[in-house]
């Protein structure tokens, strides 16, 4: 298996458009248990694409039909597009990476959102549906 090389720069601009546009999240899967979501939505692909080919992974989808609610000079909502990736590790891997150039308010929500996701995970699976009111 070949190493993936990763250049600073881009790194340094993902992390700005994560900054701007992005969210990490603990989310229900289909399967009722949970997962940790880092997610970016846009109107475009194109930056997407660009961050996804960054890290060398993630998902892109759409697009979805806008149902937001904000409407803009009365003309239609474009549709949007959404660059995502789940799971511990490799969201942990590329909160990592862009750690030098995220905001201490990035850096916090992403400490946060780390910090319950491992709670979760070290409860017995019985007491994974209530697991917020556990942590509470």
């Amino acid at each position: 298996m070949q190493r993936r090389t990763f250049n600073r720069e881009q790194i340094a601009w993902a992390a700005g458009f994560y900054e701007g546009e992005g969210s990490v999240t603990i989310s229900n899967s289909s399967d009722g248990c949970q997962r940790l979501c880092l997610q970016i939505w846009q109107s475009s692909p194109e930056c997407l694409v660009r961050f996804r080919e960054v890290f060398g992974i993630g998902n892109l989808g759409g697009p979805y039909r806008n149902n937001s609610g904000w409407v803009k000079h009365n003309a239609p909502l474009k549709p949007k597009y959404c660059w995502h990736i789940s799971g511990h590790q490799p969201v942990q891997a590329i909160i990592a990476m862009m750690w030098p150039w995220l905001s201490e308010v990035r850096r916090s929500r992403a400490v946060e959102m780390l910090r319950q996701f491992r709670a979760y995970e070290s409860l017995p699976r019985y007491q994974r549906r209530r697991w917020r009111e556990l942590l509470a």
